[in-house]
């Protein structure tokens, strides 16, 4: 069974104490930093990354390291797509 809700159904986002609306999209993209995925899983995972944050116009990306602790390495708002590459 399918549980997780089409994209299609999602309309926006509650916040709660809010000082400004931000318009446009935001994704976080989590990364495997484990050694179990090797390089080739990590060249993989970077060029995905990049293939979907060049594909969106208009977007806030951040990026998370997940291994033993999980780290934030991109906060949104702090770097261009240009900086990806």
């Amino acid at each position: 069974m399918n549980r997780m809700l089409p994209t299609s159904k999602i309309k926006g986002a509650i916040c709660m104490d809010c000082h400004e609306t931000i318009e446009g999209r935001a994704i976080v993209f989590l990364l495997d930093g484990s050694e179990s995925v090797g390089q080739d899983g990590w060249d993989k995972q970077l060029q995905f990354m990049r293939t979907i944050a060049n594909s969106i116009q208009n977007i806030r990306t951040g990026v998370v390291f997940i291994s033993n602790t999980p780290t934030i390495e991109l906060h949104m708002n702090h770097y261009t797509k240009a900086d990806l590459e």
